[in-house]
């Protein structure tokens, strides 16, 4: 369990937010109208400069939230594939495990085709879906008495299926001319619409999904043992679940909402820093969560700048991710626990 120890690992977690605050800055500054570092102090206190009013539109206004954005939700969807990994004890469960994203998904296009521009209703459409998703899985294992693994995952399938089926409806019945293409595009994940509202909306689920699943770090290495040797040491196993799933539900659910439909952030990082750290779940949440930050921000740069018109970031974390998890496959077999 134990990769490296606490010194290094310090040394591991500090070189990966250099990297990341180095991203970051540079991803200001990279773009299709060009912002030289030297223009910074001079927008930020206000001094004259060419074109100050459009640069500091464009740095202040779009590029920060963006890249604020993009960080928040990597660090989500990686924190919320670490969890349900170390949860439900498989090294393929992801962030669509419980039909979270799918269910978030549904909202949004229901937002969209309903309420057409008005991004406040279709942000709460989204994650309330999300959240419901975790209701619909809870419902069906009360209903079965067991919250065993297999019947958790089992769950959440039948609950993504059902709104893959419901979202399928919303496309059939939108304005293939106009609807149609604004829910298909979203659901191929985009930050092009990113602003301080989108921050705002999530900021505070973000806080509490990632608090929640720091402060329960340590118990999910006691349930990788089971939950027989989970109560021996003292921990409630189903308590612990459902806490950690609700956390991850609510990361994934704020992901989904002001992102769209990313894949594969949340089933290849976990693999990833567990390939770096081990599988100490006190060393590999903080630092996936990091990783996956990085990863977004660079796929996002990556869309927003390759091409005369930006990619959606839902096709470059596909065309990146699945190669880093065929290399990781090949390097070792993948496994949540070693």
């Amino acid at each position: 369990m134990h990769r490296y120890g606490h010194t290094s690992y310090r040394k591991i977690l500090i070189a990966g937010i250099v990297l990341l605050t180095a991203a970051a800055i540079a991803a200001c500054f990279i773009g299709r109208f060009q912002i030289m570092p030297s223009d910074i102090a001079k927008l930020v206190t206000r001094q004259a400069v060419s074109d100050g009013d459009v640069k500091r539109h464009i740095l202040f206004d779009i590029r920060l939230p963006r890249v604020i954005l993009s960080i928040m939700v990597g660090a989500a969807l990686a924190l919320a594939g670490t969890a349900m990994q170390g949860i439900l004890q498989s090294p393929l469960a992801s962030p669509d495990v419980l039909g979270t994203a799918s269910a978030s998904g549904f909202g949004a296009a229901a937002g969209i085709l309903f309420f057409g521009n008005n991004l406040f209703a279709t942000l709460i459409l989204s994650f309330t879906a999300g959240l419901i998703s975790i209701v619909f899985v809870v419902a069906l294992c009360r209903l079965k008495k067991d919250f065993s693994i297999l019947s958790i995952v089992l769950s959440g399938i039948i609950t993504s299926s059902l709104f893959v089926s419901m979202l399928s409806i919303l496309k059939f019945a939108a304005d293939p001319n106009d609807t149609l293409p604004a829910i298909t595009f979203w659901l191929m994940g985009s930050f092009a619409s990113s602003g301080s509202a989108q921050i705002t909306f999530i900021l505070l689920p973000f806080l509490l999904g990632t608090g929640l699943l720091y402060l329960f770090r340590w118990k999910l290495n006691i349930l990788s043992l089971g939950d027989d040797e989970a109560k021996i040491a003292g921990v409630h196993p189903k308590l612990v679940k459902s806490i950690v799933l609700g956390a991850a539900t609510v990361l994934i659910a704020s992901a989904v909402t002001v992102s769209g439909m990313i894949g594969w952030v949340g089933l290849v990082i976990p693999h990833a820093t567990r390939k770096i750290i081990g599988s100490n779940h006190g060393y590999v949440l903080p630092l996936s969560s990091v990783l996956g930050a990085l990863f977004m921000l660079l796929s996002d740069t990556f869309a927003r700048t390759i091409g005369f018109s930006e990619i959606p970031i839902g096709i470059i974390t596909s065309l990146t991710g699945a190669p880093l998890f065929a290399l990781l496959f090949l390097f070792k077999d993948a496994s949540v626990h070693e």
